[in-house]
């Protein structure tokens, strides 16, 4: 079994990774250190799903038919993992 990503994945991860660089700024990363639990205020959290919005990527798990990204397991994967090692709101 082959479990290596394609080049398409590596290269979504580097689209991933570019988007977290620009859309979670200083000011929400200063946010979520600031936090006891790991989590952005309402304010920061409504400013981030607009832009995971923006980008199309608000319901990553959703079918395209019903506003979702349509991404393969390891798309999905790929974005969980980038954004969990960001340290970007979930």
């Amino acid at each position: 079994m082959d479990l290596a990503f394609s080049k398409e994945d590596l290269a979504f991860r580097d689209e991933v990774r570019a988007f977290i660089a620009e859309a979670f700024d200083d000011d929400m990363r200063a946010r979520m250190a600031q936090s006891k639990n790991a989590h952005i205020d309402k304010a920061g959290q409504v400013r981030w799903l607009k832009r995971l919005h923006d980008k199309g990527w608000i319901a990553p798990d959703w079918p395209e038919e019903y506003g979702g990204t349509g991404w393969s397991h390891s798309r999905k994967y790929i974005f969980e993992m980038e954004m969990a090692l960001a340290g970007a709101p979930s």
